[in-house]
């Protein structure tokens, strides 16, 4: 794809000049069949199952799960409709070829039902548009990518309806031209972005700022939702992966924000042990991660015995929330402990390696 990256930009996606929340395809996916033979038929709808599972959560980990080897002898109950096509796309030396794919759609209250089984979030399928702003240093030039400019960028796009997003470029007509370029986009305060995505009546961005240096490609990446600012940043010897890794960053930062049950009332200030701290390390990278929890609110340290520490964690969330949250970033979990009947609940914490 580098070779054409800039060179290769086909007219695909039209803007609207504004945008609100969308409802999105979440409960159908597709999944790569090399024949209509029942075998290859059968192994698409199980990699489809799978795919909208991710898509309906925003948890990759759901995907790898153990427990859907059980569920699979009976994924069929959950198809509604199926059918297959030819796409085109990029292949990783930037050459287009056509490929046959199955798209099949699931029932969604069984999806849903799956993922409450498994102790996953649901991501409701009520969201916004993303406003994706892509510089491109090619090691002559920086070029904004606009959204006459989408079918080379199908790294990108592919990968969106994967994560169950809506992606738009700007039109880089003379309206954008007149509040930013790429040269001031390139080292731009992160607010200049949320000016320049003003006219499209977006409120959720992602800055991608992707360098060629030699056989090298680097991306930084930049996701902005109102005040809030996540940066984090990537190298591959290609850019789509950088493409697909800019996506899938957003995705899962968003879904740590939208993708969780809030009708359980909060837990509020408890009293936990903080469990399988085999040193200081450990412990300090347990409690790192607690403080960065946005539910999180307080924690004090009352003492430690052994390979536990005994917390106190004011958390405005509920267990289920809590315990969907830390499943989703696989750093520890949340057990629920034996009390006798009218007490109220109890909690441990437990390091995950």
């Amino acid at each position: 794809m580098d070779a054409r990256f800039l060179f290769l930009l086909v007219l695909t996606l039209l803007v609207p000049s504004v945008a609100s929340a969308q409802v999105v395809a979440i409960y159908e996916a597709d999944a790569p069949i090399l024949s209509e033979d029942a075998r290859d038929r059968d192994q698409a709808v199980r990699t489809a199952f799978r795919r909208v599972l991710v898509k309906a959560s925003g948890d990759t980990t759901v995907a790898s799960a153990p427990e859907l080897e059980a569920l699979m002898s009976g994924v069929e109950a959950f198809v509604t409709g199926e059918e297959s096509r030819q796409v085109v796309a990029t292949n990783a030396v930037g050459v287009p070829e056509t490929r046959l794919v199955r798209r099949v759609r699931f029932d969604g209250e069984a999806i849903r039902k799956v993922l409450a089984d498994l102790g996953r979030p649901v991501w409701p399928e009520q969201r916004a548009p993303m406003m994706v702003w892509l510089v491109v240093d090619d090691g002559t030039r920086k070029q904004i990518a606009s959204s006459t400019q989408v079918q080379a960028l199908d790294a990108l796009t592919v990968r969106a309806d994967e994560r169950g997003l809506t992606v738009q470029l700007p039109n880089m007509d003379n309206v954008d031209q007149g509040r930013v370029d790429a040269v001031t986009l390139w080292d731009a305060p992160l607010k200049a972005v949320v000016g320049a995505s003003g006219r499209y009546g977006i409120s959720t961005s992602l800055l991608i700022r992707l360098r060629r240096a030699g056989t090298e490609w680097s991306a930084k990446y930049a996701l902005i939702q109102g005040g809030q600012f996540e940066e984090w940043s990537a190298v591959d010897s290609s850019s789509g992966p950088l493409l697909s890794l800019g996506i899938d960053g957003a995705a899962d930062r968003l879904a740590r924000r939208f993708a969780f049950d809030d009708s359980e009332p909060a837990i509020g200030t408890i009293s936990v042990w903080l469990t399988q701290v085999k040193d200081g390390a450990d412990y300090a990278r347990a409690l790192g991660y607690l403080r960065r929890l946005d539910v999180v609110k307080h924690i004090d340290v009352i003492g430690a015995e052994g390979d536990r520490a005994w917390l106190s964690l004011n958390v405005q969330a509920g267990p289920k929330r809590f315990k969907q949250l830390l499943k989703f970033d696989q750093r520890m979990n949340l057990l629920e402990l034996p009390v006798a009947t009218g007490q109220p609940p109890a909690y441990a914490l437990e390091l995950l390696p």
